[in-house]
């Protein structure tokens, strides 16, 4: 879906800043979400751009809180 959006011979580029979990943990109380981006779902969208008719891939890091 993502590779529609994507010109031929472009770049993307991806900003990483503040914190990066490894997963999203559930708070317990219903409809109360702390959803962010995870490490995983940002390999999965390098992943699709890799596969796309993209040029490449510029990424920004901007203080990155993140575990090892």
């Amino acid at each position: 879906m993502l590779e529609r959006y994507i010109n031929k011979n472009s770049y993307v580029e991806l900003v990483l800043k503040d914190e990066i979990p490894e997963e999203n943990l559930s708070s317990g109380i219903p409809f109360i979400s702390d959803k962010r981006i995870t490490i995983l779902e940002i390999y999965k969208l390098i992943q699709t751009i890799k596969r796309s008719s993209a040029e490449g891939i510029l990424v920004k890091i901007k203080s990155l809180n993140i575990g090892y």
